[in-house]
């Protein structure tokens, strides 16, 4: 038998899966796990009414979280529930789980799939912002294009006519390109750039402004913001479920679910 020796002075508060026992009240169903569960997996209803399964489809709505319990036994890896073995999932109560992205306190919560499972998120990814930057006529030689995001100034404006009115509104779409706002700007080559926002869900609405100046004549420049609906690439919780503090991506994060 080898002897522990050494210690964390500052060791962690819990672990992915692992119920917060301080808190009441709270919640904890027992399911029949529906093919493998490891713990802290989002849980949705089986096939029968006793069972859980985890979720793996983008929308799904979820019963809870699959917890740790300590007769789990488990060689390596993630501790896993059987197939067909009871195992607990809290429907109400407080928990923790691996943040996918940084979180504050009392953002929402949703469950990764695919790609993201066991990772839990403040929002749906359902939501893409789009906004329309459009110019009123053709740009001419000599104008001067001022660029802005959200109202500030951004790395690589003004912009001067480059040539054509096509080779300019592709240097602007380039530039908006550039900010780490923006995941994309795309010209028509006409009057139209479509930028779409870098920052997944609501708090990625961003307002592209511009003014033109110098030349013969000068376009008004318009932002017509929209919101583009997607395929949502996570799951939600059928009850209110809410970070209890700020985290990392990656970190030890506590959730409530209500």
């Amino acid at each position: 038998m080898v002897a522990q020796t050494t210690y964390n002075e500052t060791p962690a508060a819990g672990f992915a899966g692992m119920l917060n026992e301080l808190f009441h009240p709270r919640v904890v169903d027992t399911n029949i796990a529906e093919g493998a569960v490891p713990i802290g997996q989002p849980v949705k209803k089986g096939t029968a009414d006793a069972q859980g399964i985890v979720a793996t489809a983008a929308g799904d709505i979820l019963n809870g979280i699959s917890l740790f319990a300590s007769d789990l036994v488990n060689d390596s890896g993630t501790p896993t529930w059987s197939d067909e073995e009871a195992f607990p999932v809290l429907r109400s109560g407080r928990m923790y789980v691996t943040a996918g992205e940084t979180v504050v306190k009392g953002d929402p919560v949703f469950a990764g799939v695919g790609g993201e499972i066991g990772e839990y998120f403040n929002d749906s990814g359902e939501v893409t912002q789009i906004t329309d930057w459009h110019i009123s006529t053709a740009l001419v030689t000599s104008n001067v294009i001022a660029l802005t995001i959200n109202g500030l100034a951004i790395p690589g404006s003004p912009i001067t006519f480059a040539t054509t009115n096509a080779a300019t509104l592709l240097a602007i779409a380039l530039v908006l390109e550039n900010s780490p706002l923006v995941a994309s700007a795309v010209s028509d080559g006409v009057d139209d750039i479509v930028v779409t926002s870098a920052v997944p869900g609501l708090a990625g609405a961003i307002t592209v402004g511009g003014v033109v100046t110098s030349g013969a004549g000068q376009a008004t420049v318009t932002d017509v913001p929209n919101v583009a609906a997607v395929a949502a690439t996570r799951a939600s919780f059928d009850g209110e479920a809410t970070f209890r503090q700020g985290a990392a991506t990656a970190a030890l994060v506590e959730i409530e679910l209500t």
